[in-house]
């Protein structure tokens, strides 16, 4: 997202008054700049788009929020960033952008439950697990090279043969187990 972003915008789009973003981008981008300057790293987009959290990038493809105090126009995030730079972000899917949005919120409400520590096993967990696998091929396409992240695997264990990676053999987990273990990329997907 931001490669696109940059080349619409330019590197420091973020600061570009063509690029609308409403009120809570501006404040995340502020702190994500306190933070760097607090730190004695500079701000240059490197270090400004890595301390920006998930939710912020899942932000930029909502609707957008007020710009300003009240009454103030809201930003629109379909004509001022998807349509000129995000949908470029994901070359392979041909869906609007809330329906990018969509799975890639949910996947954000989740992770946050999980993060801080609200108990899960009341939800529907499976659904979850149904949403979740609609997100990993908008970030693996995204990616825009080699295979889909569930291909992926680390560099060959030091202890095995060169064409064996490090992660363990499924045995003789059945179909559904396998696939939510390697969604969890902790055992290959075939």
């Amino acid at each position: 997202m931001h490669r696109q972003l940059s080349i619409t915008f330019g590197p420091s789009w973020y600061d570009n008054p063509r690029c609308i973003l409403d009120l809570g981008a501006k404040r995340r981008l502020d702190d994500a700049k306190s933070d760097g300057l607090r730190r004695r790293y500079p701000i240059d987009p490197p270090h400004v788009v890595a301390s920006l959290a998930f939710g912020f990038w899942v932000s930029l493809l909502g609707r957008g929020g007020s710009v300003g105090g009240a009454g103030t126009p809201r930003a629109n995030y379909e004509m001022t960033l998807w349509r000129p730079a995000l949908h470029r972000a994901f070359p392979h899917v041909r869906k609007l952008r809330a329906k990018v949005h969509r799975p890639l919120d949910d996947l954000r409400t989740f992770r946050n439950r999980i993060a801080h520590h609200e108990p899960i096993f009341n939800r529907p967990l499976v659904a979850d697990y149904e949403k979740s696998l609609q997100v990993q091929p908008l970030a693996a396409l995204s990616l825009n090279s080699g295979p889909p992240l569930s291909k992926r695997w680390g560099p060959p264990h030091p202890f095995r043969g060169a064409n064996q990676t490090a992660v363990p053999q499924t045995g003789g987990l059945n179909t559904r187990a396998q696939r939510v273990l390697g969604y969890l990329h902790l055992f290959p997907v075939n």
